[in-house]
């Protein structure tokens, strides 16, 4: 009986414990399918007209903007649906919580009261582009 034991013993003793290469394996491949899934949180975002986002602003379902150049990031309130798409498991619809549209190039002067009148918190950011780029632009016809 003590053979045997000895036996199992030495068996489980020998068994081949995971080293560094399995653990970084399984590490890289956890971290691409959660990178693959989480992905798509960062694309809610609801791209919608500059019509659409003033209407928003004026009943009131937009509590915070980011401004950068002509482009402007938000965020609703209240959820706003989008378009039912067929998904792999039938029709649905999704709700988004952030959008974004572009302001156009002409001067809104009604944009900056609006915002204001409906207490929505306003960020600007600076478009910054690095001196490589601008230098390498500007050799361009």
């Amino acid at each position: 009986m003590d053979k045997e034991k000895t036996d199992a013993l030495k068996k489980l003793q020998e068994k081949p414990s995971m080293n560094w290469r399995q653990v970084l394996l399984i590490l890289a491949v956890a971290w691409l399918v959660f990178s693959f899934f989480l992905r798509g949180t960062g694309a809610n975002i609801m791209p919608i007209s500059y019509t659409r986002f003033k209407q928003e602003i004026r009943r009131g379902n937009v509590t915070k903007v980011t401004l950068e150049d002509h482009r402007v990031n938000g965020t609703y309130r209240e959820p706003v649906e989008g378009e039912t798409v067929q998904g792999l498991f039938g029709e649905s619809t999704p709700e988004f919580k952030k959008f974004k549209t572009v302001v156009p190039t002409n001067e809104d002067s009604d944009l900056m009261p609006l915002l204001e009148e409906q207490e929505v918190t306003i960020h600007a950011e600076q478009d910054e582009r690095s001196w490589f780029w601008t230098v390498l632009v500007s050799f361009l016809p």
